[in-house]
């Protein structure tokens, strides 16, 4: 069989298929925010479609196009494969295609992004139990052993 290869081509929204047996799902308000992120941003999520035109990847995307106000004749860049993809095949790419393999890296995130913005992306932050920290100080507070009065002493370093 020969090797997969992909590549862009123009296709106008009217000629794509949806996936009968598609597994994803979206709920309603993960479907408005997706709208409204074609909306601000634009289409940059590139479908994945078979030689035929049906979506591999991209049900959801191609229904939010529509609903952001693009047209049944607008054309869109999509991945086509060079050929005939498998049963097989277009199952296992619907898949992997709808999983993100990938994790963040939440050092990173933590120290570069806001977190009410990544909150608003719908980044899944890890559940953190926040506790506030005590205030710093140069010196540090202890006890005489005998009175129980405290001591203070110049922090070392």
């Amino acid at each position: 069989m020969t090797k997969l290869t992909w590549t862009s081509e123009k296709v106008m929204i009217g000629e794509l298929y949806d996936y009968e047996d598609n597994p994803r799902v979206i709920k309603e308000q993960d479907f408005k925010d997706l709208v409204k992120s074609i909306k601000t941003d634009g289409y940059h999520e590139i479908l994945l479609v078979d030689t035929d035109n049906t979506i591999i990847s991209g049900n959801n995307r191609k229904r939010a196009l529509l609903n952001a106000g693009y047209k049944v004749s607008d054309l869109i860049d999509v991945r086509k494969p060079n050929r005939k993809l498998t049963k097989e095949e277009f199952q296992r790419i619907n898949i992997q295609a709808n999983t993100h393999h990938g994790k963040f890296d939440f050092e990173i995130l933590a120290n570069t992004f806001d977190v009410d913005k990544l909150i608003e992306w719908k980044v899944e932050l890890p559940k953190i139990d926040f506790k506030p920290l005590k205030e710093k100080t140069d010196e540090v507070s202890e006890c005489c052993p005998e009175c129980k009065r405290p001591l203070k002493r110049a922090k070392n370093g």
